[in-house]
């Protein structure tokens, strides 16, 4: 008796799926150095937001105006790099991960992290929690998502052959 039973429905979809995983799932489990992996791609995710905390850890008076904005400018940028770093990682260790499925964890981790760090703000001096720097935040991420996918896309798309060119004589 088997210990699955599939509906022969499912059976095509299932024969499709079950080598891509046996595969992404060899890559990682073969990996000879794990540790320089995690170093590589999860160490700058987590210096990155131990930047973020001690930039946000930075009293209200302490931070310069330069320009009209900066404030709306300074959150996007920040969580663009973070949410730039997070795909990356991701797309390191789980391969097998479609854009969307990425996508939602890329959003999730950090607008969740852009949350609490928000909440953290109220408990600095001069500075508070705010919606619109929330909603800056996620914009960053939003923005740095599709981009990662466009130049993840172009990276990997197969590029045209050259055409010959047929010479004088009108022979390839």
């Amino acid at each position: 008796m088997p210990l699955i039973t599939v509906n022969p429905q499912n059976q095509a979809a299932l024969q499709r799926v079950v080598p891509m995983i046996q595969k992404d799932a060899m890559a990682v489990a073969t990996d000879p150095h794990p540790v320089a992996r995690f170093i590589k791609y999860w160490i700058p995710v987590i210096i990155y937001a131990i930047l973020i905390f001690h930039v946000s850890a930075t009293p209200g008076e302490d931070i310069p105006s330069l320009f009209p904005n900066q404030d709306f400018l300074a959150h996007a940028l920040e969580y663009f790099i973070f949410a730039l770093l997070i795909n990356r990682a991701l797309k390191q260790y789980f391969p097998m991960f479609s854009f969307k499925k990425r996508f939602l964890y890329v959003g999730v981790i950090a607008i969740v992290y852009a949350a609490s760090d928000e909440f953290h703000q109220m408990f600095v001096p001069n500075r508070y929690c705010s919606a619109l720097d929330l909603l800056s935040d996620s914009f960053g991420v939003l923005i740095a998502s599709l981009m990662y996918r466009y130049i993840s896309e172009k990276k990997t798309a197969p590029r045209a052959q050259p055409q010959a060119q047929p010479d004088a004589s009108g022979q390839e």
